[in-house]
């Protein structure tokens, strides 16, 4: 059997009705943003089957090019699942300032692309992993996120976010979920990449700590989605489960 995703993103391309960018943008941010591509682009026709989950006799495909993950059948019949929801993120002065570009950008939200880097079931639902477009280092924030996707309809629900990347992801027997962040963060008191255990419920960021071995999140609410302001006040910190370096001694026990 054989499935030509590319050919499918040629025929197709799903996003292609999808602006990503700023909404609205002003003279000035046009201005700024086009050596980068334009302020508002749509979605181009790009495919690179990343990860894929089994599906009864066929695939579930996470196509990072392509934005989205696509159904393939036994046969080698591919057809969309769902594009996974734009990645919203505000442009801070550090951000613009890394980037080189000007003040008139500072405050804008800028919607990147939703790249999928992994897929796992988790009971009847689609556990995907998001790494935004843009910048894969620290300069532009923590913006890597863990969507739950209906099987059937497509519908994506944020469950956690504040990753620096997340490229990879696990459920284990409990139905905990593990997410890979390969992005080293200099505040931790050891540097390395973690794997973190993501509590999962009306949804969650990390406010990591410096410590070694340990990861706090903040419960912000079911209505919290990336790029939107923490209107919480003074939200109750609980514990995630065991994020630890990887490499470390003693990780959470996963069936990576």
């Amino acid at each position: 059997m054989k499935a030509d995703l590319g050919a499918f993103e040629a025929a197709k391309n799903p996003d292609a009705g999808v602006q990503y960018g700023i909404d609205d943008p002003t003279d000035c941010q046009k201005a700024a943003f086009e050596p980068l591509g334009g302020a508002s682009p749509t979605g181009g026709v790009d495919s690179h089957a990343y990860a894929v989950a089994a599906d009864g006799s066929g695939w579930i495909v996470a196509d990072a090019g392509g934005n989205d993950l696509l159904r393939v059948s036994s046969t080698g019949k591919v057809s969309l699942l769902t594009v996974l929801p734009r990645q919203p993120s505000t442009i801070t002065a550090s951000a613009a300032a890394a980037l080189g570009l000007p003040d008139c950008v500072i405050g804008a939200v800028y919607n990147f692309e939703p790249v999928p880097t992994d897929v796992e079931w988790r009971g009847g639902r689609l556990i995907v992993s998001l790494l935004p477009g843009g910048p894969e280092d620290p300069s532009l924030g923590a913006r890597g996120s863990v969507y739950s996707v209906h099987p059937h309809s497509g519908k994506a629900t944020w469950l956690a976010g504040g990753f620096l990347g997340a490229t990879n992801v696990a459920v284990g027997h409990r139905g905990e979920i593990y997410v890979a962040e390969p992005v080293r963060r200099a505040g931790l008191a050891h540097p390395r990449p973690l794997v973190h255990a993501v509590r999962v419920g009306a949804g969650c960021r990390l406010d990591h700590r410096t410590r070694r071995d340990r990861a706090v999140g903040r419960c912000a609410g079911a209505d919290r989605r990336p790029g939107q302001p923490d209107r919480t006040g003074g939200d109750r910190p609980h514990r995630v489960a065991g994020a630890v370096p990887s490499g470390e001694s003693n990780p959470p026990q996963h069936p990576c």
